[in-house]
C-alpha cells in the first residue's frame, strides 16, 4: 500500500518543518520510501487523469490532471524513479510525463505550480507544461501542494546543474590568471558565454 505521510517536525532549535513522504507499507507494518519501488506509484498516473480525491485520516488528497487524458492516462507502460533533487523526488511515467513530489511543504500555493500553470495556460512554449498536480486539503483548513505533473523532455538537462557546470568552467578557467585586467576580461567573456547557452 502507498501512503502519503506529512511529518510535522520539531528541531532542537526550535525551528519546526513540514515534510511529505511517500512511503510503501509492507505487511510486516514496516515502511519504505515509495520511490525506491516506483512502479508502485504507478496508481497516481490514473488518480491525476480522472480528478480523484481520496479521503485521509484528517483530510482530503485532490488528484488533478486537467491537461491528461482520462482514457490513456499516465502509467500504463514504463513508471522510473530518477532520483532525489534538493526539493522533490521525482517519477517518470512512460517517458511522457513526470511528477515531482514535493518534499519540504508550506502551506498554500506551491509557487512552481502557479508559474507553471499560469505559463502553461498562456501557452509560453519554452518550459515543460503543466498537465496535473497533487494537493492536500486538511480538516483544519490549511492546504498543500504535494506534487506537480509535467511534460517530461527526453534527453533534457536541468537548468541548475547547467547553470552549476557553467559557473565552475568559468572558475576553473579564470583560477590560474594572476592580471586583474586579464582576470575581468576573462571572466566576462565566458559568463556572456554561460548566459547565452542557458537562454
Amino acid at each position: 500500500m502507498v501512503d502519503f505521510a506529512i511529518l510535522a517536525l520539531e528541531f532542537v532549535d526550535g525551528e519546526r518543518a513540514l515534510y511529505h513522504v511517500t512511503v510503501l507499507i509492507q505487511d510486516d507494518g514496516s515502511f519504505t520510501d515509495a520511490t525506491d519501488d516506483a512502479d508502485r506509484l504507478r496508481v497516481l498516473g490514473p488518480l491525476m487523469a480522472h480528478g480523484r480525491t481520496l479521503a485521509g485520516s484528517k483530510g482530503s488528497f485532490r488528484f488533478a490532471g486537467a491537461g491528461l487524458n482520462p482514457l490513456s492516462p499516465p502509467g500504463g507502460g514504463s513508471v522510473r524513479s530518477i532520483g532525489a533533487e534538493q526539493s522533490n523526488s521525482s517519477v517518470v511515467f512512460d517517458d511522457e510525463i513526470i511528477v515531482k513530489l514535493f518534499r519540504r511543504l508550506e502551506p498554500g500555493d506551491n509557487p512552481e505550480i502557479e508559474l507553471t500553470r499560469l505559463l502553461t495556460s498562456e501557452g509560453f512554449p519554452s518550459i515543460a507544461a503543466h498537465v496535473g498536480e497533487i494537493r492536500y486539503e486538511a480538516e483544519d483548513q490549511s492546504d498543500f501542494d504535494l506534487a506537480i505533473a509535467q511534460s517530461y523532455i527526453k534527453d533534457g538537462r536541468e537548468g541548475w546543474t547547467e547553470a552549476l557546470g557553467g559557473a565552475r568552467s568559468v572558475y576553473d578557467h579564470a583560477r590560474p590568471i594572476t592580471d586583474p585586467d586579464e582576470l575581468r576580461a576573462t571572466v566576462e567573456a565566458l559568463s556572456l558565454e554561460l548566459l547565452e547557452e542557458l537562454e
